[in-house]
């Protein structure tokens, strides 16, 4: 769907291109967003301050900046962004220990599959798979990043595998 504007109310995955090459793992900043108006929305990420240090943070972003909203579910009512912040500024910076043993390390796509999870067992959303998700988001991404040539504007994504 293209768009120009947010949906209040929505859950986006919103990855932000790092202009990074499409085999890159680091090609896109994953993150959670609860737009607040049809142009800004609370960006929900976690920040590495250092290659090994990272903060939890959640300030406002322009739309204008996000390559890929992606909903991922809806929120009942607009009390609900400071409920789903508070939770999710309870998330550990750390790899979980299934992802550590597979010799992965923390960064915001870490953060982001357990944003995810964790929404989901809370019931913000229904996303029983966050590998198809994290595959739908890259695909979307990659489709609308303006760093490839192929770019033809912003485009705002429903989700297959989240609701």
């Amino acid at each position: 769907m293209t768009s120009s504007s947010l949906i209040v109310g929505d859950i986006l995955a919103a990855l932000f291109s790092r202009g990074r090459t499409q085999d890159d793992d680091e090609q896109f900043h994953w993150t959670i967003c609860l737009p607040t108006t049809t142009t800004t929305a609370k960006k929900l990420h976690a920040k590495g301050v250092t290659a090994t240090n990272f903060i939890f943070e959640s300030p406002p972003c322009r739309y204008s900046a996000s390559h890929v909203p992606n909903s991922i579910g809806t929120l009942n009512n607009q009390n609900a962004v400071d409920a789903v912040i508070a939770l999710l500024a309870t998330i550990p910076l750390v790899t979980p220990p299934a992802e550590a043993q597979l010799g992965i390390q923390f960064n915001c796509l870490v953060w982001f599959r357990q944003a995810v999870r964790c929404l989901h067992d809370n019931g913000y959303l229904h996303c029983p798979d966050v590998g198809a998700l994290e595959a739908e988001c890259r695909k979307y991404g990659e489709a609308n990043d303006a760093s490839f040539g192929s770019w033809k504007g912003y485009m705002y994504f429903v989700a297959e595998s989240s609701k």
